[in-house]
């Protein structure tokens, strides 16, 4: 798969992999741990090349226990990027908020759904992917804007979420490919002092 599909990084190398193994297997049982690892020579300043690349495959309930859990985890990974607070907090609260979506709307609070969210830090950007097989939601279009002019009481609570999400964000692109649904949320981040972090195990 590798030589037909050649990837561009090691993320891609193992996405790639993951993707085809998941086509062959189709819907039979796993019966054991999966482990992928890809490793990429940059001979020339490797520390300022190498993208800091995260994933973390979540499994939900449908009672949203998992989120303070997530919440937490990631900030203590960004935090070890060295990326400044009010990221992390815009970060965490990014996240929390499209889990949120995805569970309460995509799933509609099953509690056997799954969400892979990748995280990936360049020097610039934080970009952040969320894929999930739930029925085909599009929050940039079926999430209706709040009404701002309007005060608490006669204003529907509906949409709010999403809303400061698109306002905390650089860009939110939305895709259905594979019969999945794919988010992703770019941010502009600053660091205190930028510095190269080992790549988390986060699962």
């Amino acid at each position: 798969m590798i030589a037909s599909y050649p990837p561009t990084n090691t993320a891609r190398a193992v996405r790639t992999i993951q993707h085809f193994c998941q086509e062959f297997v189709a819907d039979a049982a796993q019966s054991d741990d999966i482990t992928l690892l890809a490793v990429q020579y940059l001979p020339s300043n490797p520390f300022s090349q190498v993208t800091n690349v995260m994933e973390w495959k979540l499994t939900l309930n449908s009672v949203l226990t998992e989120l303070e859990e997530v919440k937490q985890a990631l900030g203590k990974i960004l935090q070890a990027a060295n990326l400044a607070v009010e990221i992390i907090e815009d970060v965490q609260l990014i996240t929390e908020e499209i889990l949120v979506n995805i569970i309460q709307y995509g799933y509609e609070n099953r509690s056997d759904g799954h969400i892979d969210l990748r995280i990936e830090i360049t020097d610039q950007h934080l970009t952040m992917t969320f894929e999930d097989n739930a029925r085909p939601f599009n929050p940039l279009t079926e999430v209706t804007n709040p009404d701002l002019d309007k005060d608490d009481d006669a204003r529907s609570l509906g949409g709010f979420g999403f809303f400061l999400v698109q306002e905390l964000a650089e860009q939110v692109d939305y895709a259905y490919r594979h019969g999945k649904n794919v988010l992703t949320v770019i941010a502009k981040y600053r660091t205190k002092s930028l510095k190269r972090s080992p790549n988390n195990d986060l699962n």
